[in-house]
């Protein structure tokens, strides 16, 4: 989960939606995988963010 300091809202995936281009929402919690995410090293050192329904990243 990635929860936002102001305000406490959390990212999900629009609709539980696995489509490419889907929009990114602040939620309330509700700890449903819509709203969970892996971080993933990439290989240049940085981090991308990916769902964890159908592992597309952010």
């Amino acid at each position: 989960m990635v929860r936002f300091s102001n305000g406490g809202k959390v990212i999900g995936v629009l609709n539980e939606s696995k489509n490419d281009g889907v929009q990114i929402r602040q939620h309330v919690y509700s700890g449903k995988v819509f709203q969970q995410w892996r971080m993933q090293l990439k290989t240049d050192g940085y981090y991308q963010l990916a769902t964890a329904t159908s592992n597309k990243v952010f």
